[in-house]
């Protein structure tokens, strides 16, 4: 199972975030958690995405809803996602 918080990279909204995944780590047991940082071209407010991870300890995708080739970088994240949770841990094993 794959659980992709999505959230603004603003600092007011990522601590509301991480109390909804602190939250959601409780109930939620066999599930891989990522954070998708939304709002990446608010360069004034956003967070840097490996500063999201280090502070949540989840791998954390930077993203741009608003530019051209949102829908492809969407693609390939959530391809990426699923090569982490599903793949790797197969080709592991």
């Amino acid at each position: 199972n794959i659980i992709c918080i999505v959230t603004n990279s603003g600092a007011g909204n990522l601590s509301r975030t991480l109390s909804l995944y602190n939250r959601l780590i409780g109930q939620v047991k066999k599930a891989d958690f990522y954070i998708l940082a939304n709002f990446q071209d608010s360069v004034n407010s956003a967070f840097d995405p490996e500063k999201i991870s280090e502070s949540f300890g989840l791998k954390t995708f930077g993203f741009s809803a608003t530019q051209k080739d949102s829908r492809k970088k969407i693609y390939t994240i959530i391809k990426r996602m699923l090569e982490i949770s599903i793949l790797e841990k197969f080709e592991s094993k």
